[in-house]
């Protein structure tokens, strides 16, 4: 019954700021300390839920095995070296909580992805849900990817777009949202004439 009250306020927290983040980045202006720190009690409570639910197998799914589980540990130590490896990028940890916002990186591990940082929790997220055989820490694993992928696409990128222009429509064009190779390496070179 505990994770389920988490979940509720994890939610509502989450709109709350989600509301405030927009109208923040509506002016083109960076976080401020108050709304970031609000992001990290919202994470912090994501993952407190789907830990305890996890640890308790909640809504225990009918799989398992020695397979699922190396699966599992795979999935959340890729996203435990992933995820760090977007922040230390940043060299900054008011660039990692959105409150500066001074150049675009797109070095280290943004030639690959453009948002390394929510694909590590992502995968941390449904590696520890799987390794608990947990469908509620997977539902709710779940939900977090859709909500951080619906707070990319309708927040951050246009707040990036506003902020850096044409800077940011280029690494775009270039990097995937997620993971993959640069746009560029696949490109033919171009002929000269």
């Amino acid at each position: 019954m505990l994770y389920i009250i988490v979940t509720v306020l994890t939610v509502l927290l989450s709109v709350y700021v989600l509301f405030k983040t927009k109208s923040f980045y509506g002016r083109g202006q960076p976080l401020p300390a108050r709304v970031s720190i609000s992001w990290l009690i919202v994470d912090s409570l994501d993952i407190l839920v789907i830990l305890l639910s996890a640890f308790y197998s909640v809504w225990r799914m009918p799989i398992g095995g020695a397979v699922l589980q190396a699966a599992s540990v795979l999935l959340a130590l890729s996203g435990a070296v992933i995820m760090p490896a977007g922040m230390i990028e940043f060299h900054s940890a008011r660039r990692v909580l959105g409150m500066e916002t001074s150049h675009l990186v797109t070095t280290g591990i943004y030639r690959w992805s453009r948002n390394p940082q929510f694909l590590g929790w992502y995968l941390v997220n449904a590696g520890i849900a799987l390794a608990g055989v947990s469908g509620y820490a997977l539902l709710v694993a779940l939900l977090t990817t859709v909500f951080g992928h619906y707070y990319i696409v309708k927040l951050e990128e246009p707040y990036l777009e506003r902020v850096f222009g044409e800077e940011y429509l280029e690494h775009k064009r270039r990097v995937p949202r997620y993971v993959g190779l640069p746009k560029r390496l696949w490109s033919p070179p171009s002929r000269s004439s």
